[in-house]
């Protein structure tokens, strides 16, 4: 790998979906309209070298790419402002950008060896640095193909007033499928948002309010950590067995994030007293009653923060630690959800993201399916996250490339933070196995 590798852009054009879409209003959600001022989401895909010539490659993948974008119309449009109402995709067919690079100095095998992720990735992804309310100029997706020296990266930028994780998932399955030479998508996605409020939202934020939220640019690393089917089934079995909950039982990735708040918070040096959170992106979907379907296209999660002291947190074994995230987890249910989307078109206000010390924020989650997005040459060799909006506590879950049952964690910290953890014991016994 050279060290001081970057992407260089070859040629940057804008996709249109393959038909036209007659021109709508797409009405955004309080869990849309909440992301403003947040930044686009990405995610990668790393790929070996596909059979074909990588122009051929490119061309399959911008023509799926059109297709896609026939079923997921919203993202083909931009953000629009009802001064008598709120923000509002306006599906225009404005189309979605696309950029192909090529970065020779990093292989596959850089991208997918253990340690901190290579510096070059953050020049893998297109829009950067754009906040969501930029989508009133901006795509709302942007895609880029870099050619790698032995593999390809298929960087994804969406726009988070659109997509949630699964939703996001959802699109590039789709994408993928169609890549293939499927004529059809097996998922379709549903666009239907009427059931949140029968009236219009009215919320039209100040720039100031867009602005208000900073993430730091440097001193930070990421940091991929893979745990096994084997060293999953073992963490879930160890808190069950810790913790003998009356109801229920501790998930996989509960007993995994607290191992990781744990490690994160030695790593972190804590004092005893000090209070540490555990913030996990949960999804409403099938906590809603009656439960949307996993098409739903849109955001639909909520924040469950979890707190506990430093030593509170560290003194208990992993099962009891467990138990207090399994709870606040549980305790989302479909009224709270109702209550809090009332009670934000009452008052509407933007997400921000003030630093908060000593708080790790779980996001994404292993079931969505990324090992089977194989575009005609093959699996993913692995996933990584883009640099947007990323700071020191930021846990990303993916899926293993085991599949279904092992998890890959992108851990975003400290410098300083980060070797630390990966000298702590506990993690280091869970990695073993």
């Amino acid at each position: 790998m050279t060290s001081t590798a970057v992407a260089v852009v070859l040629s940057t054009n804008i996709v249109i979906s393959a038909r036209p879409h007659v021109r709508s209003r797409c009405d955004l959600t309080a869990w849309d309209l909440l992301q403003l001022s947040n930044c686009y989401s990405q995610q990668g895909l790393i790929y070996p070298k596909p059979p074909i010539k990588f122009d051929d490659a490119v061309q399959r993948l911008r023509d799926s790419l059109s297709e896609c974008l026939v079923h997921f119309y919203p993202l083909a449009g931009r953000l629009a402002t009802d001064p008598e109402t709120t923000v509002f995709v306006d599906c225009n067919d404005a189309g979605a950008q696309f950029v192909v690079a090529a970065c020779h100095g990093i292989s596959v095998t850089d991208l997918t060896a253990d340690g901190d992720v290579p510096g070059a990735v953050r020049s893998f992804f297109p829009l950067t640095g754009a906040l969501n309310h930029d989508g009133h100029s901006l795509p709302l997706l942007a895609v880029q193909i870099t050619e790698l020296a032995d593999g390809m990266f298929i960087g994804c930028s969406f726009n988070h007033n659109i997509v949630d994780g699964e939703s996001m998932c959802h699109f590039i399955n789709c994408w993928s499928e169609l890549s293939r030479g499927s004529r059809q998508i097996s998922r379709p996605p549903l666009m239907d948002r009427a059931f949140f409020s029968k009236e219009p939202i009215r919320f039209v934020p100040s720039e100031e309010a867009i602005r208000v939220n900073k993430w730091p640019a440097h001193g930070l690393s990421s940091r991929v950590f893979r745990f096994s089917r084997k060293a999953m089934a073992s963490l879930k079995a160890k808190a069950n067995q810790q913790c003998k909950l009356e109801k229920g039982e501790i998930s996989s990735l509960q007993a995994l994030s607290t191992l990781i708040w744990r490690a994160v918070t030695r790593a972190r040096k804590a004092a005893p007293g000090q209070m540490t959170i555990c913030l996990m992106v949960v999804g409403n979907r099938q906590r809603w009653d009656p439960p949307m379907s996993p098409e739903s296209f849109g955001n639909y999660v909520t924040a469950a923060f979890t707190r506990a002291p430093a030593g509170e947190l560290l003194s208990r074994d992993l099962g009891s630690a467990a138990r207090a995230l399994n709870e606040t987890v549980s305790s989302q249910t479909s009224e709270g959800a109702r209550a809090f989307v009332e009670a934000w078109v009452e008052k509407p206000y933007l997400l921000s993201l003030e630093p908060i010390p000593y708080l790790i924020l779980v996001a994404s989650s292993p079931r969505f399916e990324v090992y089977g997005n194989d575009f005609s040459w093959g699996r993913p060799a692995g996933v990584l996250w883009g640099p947007a909006g990323k700071f020191d506590g930021m846990v990303l879950a993916s899926q293993g490339c085991e599949g279904a049952g092992s998890v890959d964690l992108e851990v975003c910290l400290s410098t300083e933070t980060m070797s630390a953890l990966a000298l702590d014991e506990e993690l280091k016994e869970a990695l073993s196995l």
